[in-house]
């Protein structure tokens, strides 16, 4: 929400089809692939659902110049490493909904 996507449009399920069919129009999951098989430029995210990796890498690879591409997986990786080292564990300070009682955030932790 509230984020600019150059003017990119994601369509999923059974969403209405596109009106524009240029690289800027992402088709996410074998539904919205198979309702929109007359397209021939949109992007295809394939999977049911698709996997989160193959998700950012194919954004990434449409939206993002070569160099901001290139830092945000360096950054990724470096981050990666050190989750699995265990020297640094992702947190989500901005979820304050998640402060119940019931809520346990062990459940959603990163380490591998």
């Amino acid at each position: 929400p509230n984020k600019d996507f150059g003017g990119a449009e994601f369509y999923y399920g059974l969403e209405l089809r596109p009106e524009t069919d240029t690289n800027k129009v992402f088709l996410y999951g074998d539904c919205s692939l198979k309702r929109n098989r007359n397209l021939q430029n949109a992007v295809p995210i394939k999977g049911c659902p698709p996997s989160m990796i193959t998700t950012l890498s194919i954004v990434a690879s449409i939206l993002l110049s070569k160099p901001r591409m290139f830092k945000m997986v360096l950054s990724f990786l470096i981050k990666s490493i050190v989750i699995r080292l265990g020297i640094y564990n992702e947190r989500f300070h901005r979820w304050e909904r998640y402060k119940s009682r019931d809520f346990d955030p062990a459940h959603f932790s990163m380490k591998y």
